[in-house]
């Protein structure tokens, strides 16, 4: 941009100027590419400095030629009192030519007076200093600015012919005394440039008075609309455009400070917890939200969630699960009357695609949940010893859980002793009853220690029916298989709230879902070892007042440890099922789930395919 601007200063009549001024009309051009690059203000100053040095050229030539040799070379400023410090620094060290001209001899006479030979500028001497201006701002207006300056140097005309004849004090009039005497004694050595070119063609003129006319990029009116922040240059048609604009973008906040704010001026909403620019937004947004009316007319007004909308951050595995496309099926309502009786809950939207969407769902989970389990059976040994003797963990775990470990089952050849031969069709096993259950929690506490180098030598051993304590029932079952049950149901519905926005805004607390994970998790029953991780979590939260149940969302961080956990307990169960040669038949323990445990309305159908009953999800008819 800086080569086209010299190119067309070159190109330019200098119609009454010097050398030394087309030099300094190239260095100028030159500093307002480089200034417009870093602010427009400061390439509107310099091209400001460059017309009124145009104009009153001659002046300016014949007021530094006397005192050129009298100031040092770092002084520029004073000689021309109007420049800028960015116009020193341009003049000094951008051209050569300047240097030389500063370090000109001292001339005997003494300038003319600035009235006699500044003049009134016209069409041709502006052309000059716009067509320098025009590759900067194309929007200018050239004609506008013209008539501008005419008044201006009218202006400037007048107050020097006013000093010259003596308003000023007598000084100045004693000043302007022997200036006459020195031009007097000059005579012949003084004489004002020539004009070395003829005046700009009429086409040239032509070319100016087409351009378009446009608001000046000074004027007031746009700065008013224009954000000058961090150099943005964006301009608006309205000043509430601008105060959005500034408000969002660059004076941004973040989620945490947004819902920290709990005066009349907070931006988001009370009941549906929505940011709005403004605060008159938000008074406007209140009136007709209807979730804060409803609290309102229950007396509820919940607190601001401590981080909003970071849901798409904390849902596991999210890469890899679409959690959102299965999410989209559902949609939270509070007392819905749909259902007698009425029911806050989550409920099938009943879309075209919600069977196909789901069914996906399900193949990406059990797929998944797999390739884990194969990467962390390739941690251990193919094959396994088979003792006949000596413990199974260690002493301090032992201690850990006195509840469900002892000295007798820590030891194998108690394992080997439990089992019975049992005959059944003709066919004679050995195995564990009912009556075995201790054994089976014994297994749940190995698969929360991460045990899993015992728990694979127990499926590979001969003497150990490892694979028949995984479901054991009396009327309700609790064989291992509960450690798959119960993470699965914590993983799946939790990360589905957090899907559908239902968790960060406290609405999960109302469904009678997550209190029937809650009682699965931490309420008593026969062999409850499965509990332990859920325990240890659950009741370490907050409580919600009067309801008394764990706030999951107060603490995130928590909240993604405890969703690793149940997802490694996935994978880990099904690792140790497939060394006993079972199936976990993941896909029907899901869609099952759904059905009664994660929403409402979900439609399931049984099919057979290739002679293979499966649960799938259906479409809505």
């Amino acid at each position: 941009m800086a080569s086209s601007a010299l190119l067309d200063v070159q190109t330019l009549p200098p119609t009454h100027s010097s050398q030394c001024l087309q030099d300094m009309l190239l260095g100028l051009a030159d500093s307002i590419t480089e200034a417009h690059r870093q602010s427009m203000n400061a390439a509107e100053f310099i091209f400001k400095e460059l017309v009124d040095l145009y104009i009153n050229k001659d002046a300016f030539v014949d007021d530094m030629e006397p005192q050129a040799s009298e100031q040092d070379s770092s002084s520029w400023n004073g000689a021309y009192p109007q420049s800028d410090v960015l116009l020193k620094r341009v003049a000094e060290d951008s051209l050569d030519e300047i240097g030389d001209f500063k370090r000109a001899p001292k001339q005997e006479s003494a300038p003319p007076d600035l009235a006699a030979t500044s003049s009134e500028p016209s069409p041709a001497d502006f052309a000059s200093a716009a067509a320098v201006y025009r590759v900067i701002h194309p929007r200018y207006d050239e004609q506008a600015e013209f008539q501008k300056l005419r008044r201006s140097s009218r202006t400037r005309n007048f107050a020097s012919s006013t000093d010259g004849d003596g308003s000023a004090n007598s000084d100045n009039g004693d000043d302007d005394d022997d200036d006459d005497e020195s031009g007097d004694s000059e005579g012949d050595a003084y004489s004002p440039p020539p004009d070395a070119y003829p005046p700009p063609p009429d086409e040239y003129s032509a070319t100016l008075s087409k351009s378009r006319a446009r608001r000046l990029p000074g004027s007031r009116s746009l700065a008013a609309t224009t954000c000058t922040i961090n150099g943005c240059r964006k301009r608006f048609t309205r000043r509430a455009d601008l105060q959005r604009h500034q408000a969002t973008v660059h004076d941004r906040q973040t989620e945490e400070q947004i819902y920290e704010d709990t005066t009349d001026n907070r931006r988001y909403c009370m009941g549906c917890k929505k940011v709005l620019a403004r605060k008159d937004s938000r008074e406007r947004h209140e009136r007709v939200c209807l979730k804060l009316k409803m609290q309102k007319r229950k007396h509820i007004m919940p607190k601001p969630p401590e981080r909003h909308r970071l849901v798409r951050y904390i849902m596991h595995q999210e890469h890899t699960i679409p959690w959102n496309s299965a999410a989209a099926n559902f949609k939270f309502y509070r007392d819905n009357a749909h259902f007698t009786p009425r029911r806050t809950a989550l409920f099938a939207r009943n879309l075209p695609t919600q069977g196909q969407t789901l069914n996906h769902f399900v193949r990406i989970l059990n797929n998944t949940i797999e390739t884990f389990s194969k990467t962390e059976r390739a941690k251990y040994p193919a094959s396994f010893h088979a003792p006949v003797s000596g413990p199974l963990f260690s002493d301090e775990v032992r201690d850990r859980y006195p509840e469900y470990l002892n000295e007798r089952n820590q030891y194998i050849e108690y394992w080997i002793a439990r089992a019975r031969t049992r005959s059944s069709h003709g066919h004679s096993a050995r195995g564990y009853t009912t009556s075995d259950g201790d054994l089976a929690d014994v297994v749940k506490v190995l698969f929360h220690e991460n045990q899993m180098q015992t728990l694979l030598m127990l499926a590979h051993h001969p003497q150990v029916p490892l694979s028949t304590l995984r479901n054991l029932s009396w009327g309700h079952h609790f064989g291992f298989s509960r450690v798959m049950e119960s993470a699965l149901h914590a993983y799946v519905l939790l990360n589905i709230f957090m899907a559908t926005g239902t968790l960060m805004g406290g609405e999960y607390l109302e469904t009678r879902e997550y209190k029937t994970m809650l009682a699965m998790s931490t309420h008593g029953m026969d062999f409850p070892a499965q509990q332990l991780p859920h325990r240890e979590y659950l009741n370490a939260l907050p409580v919600a007042g009067s309801s008394a149940l764990p706030e999951v969302h107060r603490d995130l961080s928590a909240l993604k440890e405890y969703l690793k956990k149940m997802f490694s307990l996935l994978y880990r169960y099904d690792m140790v099922v497939r060394e006993c040669g079972l199936d976990s038949d993941w896909e029907a323990h899901v869609v099952g789930l759904f059905g009664h445990s994660i929403a409402a309305g979900v439609k399931i159908e049984y099919l057979t395919i290739d002679g293979k009953g499966a649960w799938l999800f259906a479409n809505p008819r």
